[in-house]
């Protein structure tokens, strides 16, 4: 009769009673199995099952059981892979400690929940695609394929949905396949480098991930040799992967379509299936009329020669113009192929050269053998190649001076530790020596960013002295300026203008003197021809026409020296000739005794000769006589006209010394007002030097506290003095004489 007892109550009770029992049931049983006692958690689970609550009931209370497990093996997940994302290359040691744990906490779950439950299978997979992600973490990191296999393989083990087994499956055949290959990054003991050495190395490794082989090759090769074999299986594999990239592009771009080949698959493409079919079967029949067979399918045209190739077990033909164009197209591609199998040939034999017990690098110079060979390729030597990659290369070497720090006491006020935002860091390098690189010889030197401790405060200082000194001289030149003299400036304005005018009139009485000089030169030398009325340029007393027409060789004068030319030549190879040359010869024989004709009557080689030289007496006789001529007439008129105008020339020259007499009025006048000028213009400087001296004595020059060293002091930071002392320079490295700079470069926090 309890009132608290009511038909609610009872209805919850009656729904939560079974949960409640067999709760008990499901935490014996999670309680066996986490101590080892399979069978009594068996025992406890046939008992959940076999009761005569309902099949819901019995599973909710098992899984609620497996609770702690489930917490447990996510727990176990969530370690590993924080471990292993830290430190990869030790995820093989991670995934076997995980599976350990996870196995037993496992076989809990397997003795509560039967085979194909969701949640066995969850917590099955859970564990086993942790696995998986480890070991890609841990191949990728170490290129262990071996041990990835093994760690796959107890993946496999332990998992249950067909998901998971199948990513795991094909993650295992890629490694399955990855473990016939030799060229791996990692040699033995590159994990047991130590950091400085593992980090760079590391560096290279995710350019190389990312394809980037020449920015891995590059970081390598700066590293030092004696790191081992370690850096040398790094290179090589770098160098082997470079080189198959080549390969592949090269042989990529020989088979991509081109030219004529493009044109004919473009052509092919756009064409329904039913009109390529057609078109493919229309082949060119050498019994038939050229215009009866097919155009070709390159460019449409008519032929009467063609080409018959197969591209991709397709048949086609094309003219043979377009052949023509094919096979140049071909040779230019295998001549491309050619360049890029030698420079991939370059690198994989510089790797072998590396790494000769590489079985995979091997096989790769092989291979790039045969196809180089197979397009007449030529097989390069590795010389070029590590020339060009070590180059001259610099080793730098850092070093931490114990008394540089942002924390140590500000160097510029002592009065407090230094600020990292307000300090200033300095580049600074020496100890050059020269060093050994993997592909050659370079230099090695130590570097160092010199911290100079400096505090706010000072910094603060440092950049208000510099804006007080740009205020100074900007007030010192205001007080200074030509807007502060405004009398004084006048006045000088006025001198000014007046000099000017002064000079301006000098310069008026210059250009007057020159047209008289002008006028003088017009009367002696006439600018109008009296005989022919021309103003052309007249020379040596004549113009240029009258020179041309009067003082010209007639054309009778050069008919008679012509003629008698050619009459020499014709009686040469035609006789006698003209009576005149045979009287000519005749009076030159009795004269001299020389018989000047043959005994055919043609005049002789010799009378021949002379007739010449007689015709080119002549023409150079008329040349001088007419020279002689010209100049007799020319001094004639030139004299004639000198008389025609002397008054002229005498009145001309009577203005030319007026105008000298104006020139040297106007420079005397002019000599005041440019003295005056001069005089303004000191008296105006002075008064502005004045001003500023003035303000220089009542402004001081600003300066910083007594107790604070100028910004420029950081060079007296005994660090970097101790570094010059024993030889450093400046700079991030030395140059490339191997010296090292003697001024501050690219220091940083600088405000001054």
């Amino acid at each position: 009769d309890d009132r608290r007892l009511t038909t609610g109550f009872v209805r919850q009770v009656r729904r939560t009673l079974p949960t409640a029992l067999l709760a008990i049931h499901a935490k014996i049983a999670h309680a066996a199995g986490a101590a080892g006692d399979l069978a009594g958690a068996r025992a406890q689970v046939s008992l959940i099952r076999e009761s005569s609550f309902s099949e819901r009931l019995a599973e909710d209370a098992i899984r609620e059981a497996l609770g702690p497990v489930r917490n447990r093996i996510r727990q176990a997940v969530d370690d590993a892979t924080a471990r292993w994302a830290l430190a990869p290359q030790k995820g093989a040691t991670i995934v076997r400690e995980l599976i350990a744990v996870g196995r037993d906490l496992l076989e809990v779950v397997d003795q509560m929940l039967p085979e194909g439950d969701p949640t066995r299978a969850s917590l099955h997979d859970d564990l086993a695609d942790a696995m998986l992600i480890g070991q890609v973490a841990y191949g990728r990191a170490t290129d262990d394929w071996e041990t990835s296999t093994e760690l796959l393989k107890l993946a496999l083990e332990v998992v249950e949905g067909p998901t998971s087994r199948r990513a795991i499956e094909k993650n295992l055949g890629i490694v399955e396949g990855n473990t016939e290959g030799q060229n791996r990054w990692c040699a033995p003991g590159y994990w047991e480098l130590p950091d400085e050495v593992l980090t760079p190395l590391e560096a290279a490794h995710d350019k190389a991930r990312a394809g980037d082989y020449d920015g891995a090759i590059a970081d390598l090769v700066d590293m030092d040799p004696a790191v081992g074999p370690p850096l040398v299986r790094a290179m090589a594999h770098a160098l082997s992967r470079r080189g198959s990239e080549t390969r592949e592009r090269a042989v990529g771009t020989f088979n991509a379509e081109r030219g004529v080949i493009k044109r004919i698959m473009d052509k092919l493409r756009n064409m329904g299936e039913h009109q390529r079919a057609v078109t493919l079967m229309r082949q060119p029949d050498p019994t038939q009329y050229a215009h009866m067979n097919p155009p070709c399918l390159a460019c449409g045209g008519g032929y009467s020669s063609w080409v018959n190739l197969t591209y991709n077990d397709v048949p086609l033909f094309m003219c043979s113009t377009c052949g023509e164009q094919h096979d140049r197209e071909q040779e230019d591609a295998r001549r491309a192929l050619r360049a890029g199998l030698a420079t991939a040939l370059e690198y994989v034999l510089l790797a072998h050269e590396l790494d000769a017990d590489d079985p995979d690098v091997e096989m790769s110079v092989e291979s790039l053998k045969t196809d180089a060979k197979s397009v007449d390729g030529r097989i390069p030597t590795t010389e070029s190649l590590r020339g060009r990659l070590g180059g001259k290369r610099m080793r730098r070497r850092p070093v931490d001076s114990p008394s540089s720090a942002y924390s140590d006491d500000c160097h510029f006020c002592g009065e407090g530790p230094g600020d990292e935002d307000a300090s200033l860091i300095v580049p600074m390098c020496g100890d050059v020596e020269s060093a050994d690189f993997l592909l050659g010889e370079g230099r090695a030197c130590a570097t160092e960013d010199v911290v100079v401790p400096r505090c706010s405060s000072c910094r603060d200082r440092h950049e208000r002295l510099r804006e007080d000194r740009a205020t100074w001289l900007g007030e010192r030149e205001d007080a200074g300026a030509d807007s502060a003299f405004p009398e004084l400036l006048e006045k000088l304005a006025l001198a000014t203008s007046v000099a000017d005018r002064a000079r301006d009139a000098i310069e008026d009485a210059r250009q007057e003197q020159l047209r008289a000089e002008q006028a003088v030169e017009d009367a002696r030398v006439p600018s109008i021809c009296d005989r022919c009325s021309s103003d052309a340029e007249w020379k040596e007393g004549l113009c240029g026409t009258c020179d041309a027409e009067l003082f010209t060789t007639s054309v009778g004068e050069r008919g008679l020296v012509a003629g008698l030319g050619l009459a020499a030549f014709a009686n040469l190879f035609m006789g006698p000739g003209t009576g005149l040359i045979r009287a000519l010869s005749e009076s030159y024989s009795v004269a001299t005794g020389i018989t000047m004709t043959s005994a055919s009557g043609r005049i002789a080689f010799a009378g021949t000769g002379f007739i010449v030289a007689v015709v080119v007496l002549l023409f150079r006789g008329l040349t001088v006589r007419k020279r002689i001529e010209r100049t007799e007439v020319g001094a004639t008129r030139l004299r004639e006209f000198a008389e025609a105008n002397l008054g002229a020339v005498e009145a001309a020259a009577s203005l030319v010394s007026r105008a000298a007499a104006a020139v040297a009025q106007a420079e005397d006048d002019a000599s005041g007002p440019e003295a005056d000028r001069l005089a303004a213009t000191e008296e105006l400087d002075a008064a502005k030097a004045a001003a500023q001296a003035e303000y220089e004595a009542t402004h001081p020059w600003p300066e910083l506290p007594e107790r604070v060293v100028a910004e420029p002091g950081y060079l007296e930071f005994g660090v970097i003095a101790e570094r010059v002392a024993a030889g450093w320079g400046f700079g991030s490295e030395p140059r490339d004489d191997g010296t090292v700079g003697a001024e501050p470069q690219n220091v940083r926090g600088l405000v001054a």
